[in-house]
């Protein structure tokens, strides 16, 4: 156990016995040390073998003599390793920048979307069976689209009787990329051969794709990815449980709301910070519900399940989205957010 009261920037927090999963970071760069700004390159993750400083540690936030305040309110937990003074100042939304305004490219099918990165393949497996599902059964109806598709990268090879090490760039057959495209198009089955030929050249072109089953959507610049959420209607939310996923930040959630999307989500933390089901245990139907919630347990058919009644009840893709819009409109907005750290940043220097 850490010692007790350590509260201090320079304090010591030392794990005896088993390993203890670390605290792990996410968001900013930097943190507040006795009156003096410290750069970090990277942030502490993993799990703590040995005694280790505060300041040491990285929370997402801002570190300083009076108190922490974190991006993820489930690092508030970490309270009982002694540090007293929390306060949480959750990662926000500008809804002034023009990514963030929503214009949703209109279709007659039920499009659900994906948007992340290339350390998400644990998360996408979770999808794979209701995706197979939902096309076997709505193949005309549905359309799955997959946003961030990113080639770049290297691959270094090591010659196994010289040791020397060359780099090349990665195949587009070895990236993670590729993989998830294989569980978004039931390996690739549920296309066209010429669509199948088109994206197995691997090209950022124009295609005659508005009507297919699937969309690749290439990677974007930061200041324009979330435009990407205009080309659906359902946001997936899938997420591995552990502690890992359980300290990162629940974006997802918060920009599906801003975009008034509807979402099915796994129901871990830290997704349920903010949604409540709309469906409960037994089939019970939740009138304050914000989103539809995926069992850990029964990731084999509840995604499917979700899905499917969605596609039924299309009315209720809006209805979820706007409760969603409303559960994190003012929460979430970084105007809100920033008032609320001027006045933490006000209060610790008086």
């Amino acid at each position: 156990m850490p010692d007790e009261g350590a509260t201090r920037a320079g304090d010591r927090l030392f794990f005896e016995g088993e390993p203890r999963p670390a605290l792990l970071a996410e968001g900013a760069t930097q943190a507040l040390l006795i009156g003096k700004t410290v750069k970090f390159t990277m942030a502490f993750a993993g799990i703590i073998r040995r005694p280790i400083k505060v300041e040491d540690l990285y929370f997402g936030g801002t570190l300083d003599t009076n108190g922490v305040h974190w991006s993820v309110k489930f690092l508030e937990t970490y309270k009982k390793f002694g540090l007293k003074n929390v306060f949480v100042l959750p990662n926000a939304i500008d809804e002034t920048e023009p990514q963030f305004k929503p214009d949703l490219i209109p279709s007659d099918k039920i499009r659900f979307g994906w948007l992340g990165g290339s350390s998400h393949m644990a998360d996408i497996e979770l999808l794979s069976n209701g995706i197979s599902q939902t096309y076997n059964v709505y193949k005309d109806k549905v359309q799955f689209v997959l946003c961030g598709f990113d080639l770049r990268g290297t691959v270094t090879e090591i010659n196994k009787e010289t040791k020397e090490k060359k780099s090349r760039n990665i195949k587009p057959e070895e990236t993670v990329w590729f993989k998830y495209e294989k569980i978004f198009t039931k390996n690739y089955t549920e296309l066209d051969n010429d669509y199948v030929n088109f994206l197995k050249m691997f090209k950022e072109a124009d295609y005659s794709d508005a009507d297919k089953p699937y969309i690749r959507r290439w990677t974007k610049e930061i200041t324009k990815y979330a435009t990407n959420y205009n080309y659906f209607n359902v946001s997936l939310a899938p997420l591995f449980p552990s502690v890992f996923s359980a300290n990162k930040s629940q974006l997802k959630a918060i920009e599906a709301g801003f975009f008034k999307k509807a979402l099915i989500a796994s129901e871990t933390e830290p997704y349920t910070l903010d949604l409540v089901s709309a469906i409960e245990k037994g089939g019970t139907f939740n009138s304050k519900g914000n989103s539809l919630l995926v069992d850990p347990n029964k990731n084999h058919k509840q995604w499917f399940q979700h899905m499917k009644r969605l596609i039924e009840n299309p009315n209720m893709i809006e209805d979820l989205g706007n409760k969603l819009y409303e559960t994190v409109k003012d929460k979430y907005s970084l105007k809100k957010v920033c008032e609320d750290r001027v006045q933490f940043l006000k209060s610790i220097i008086k």
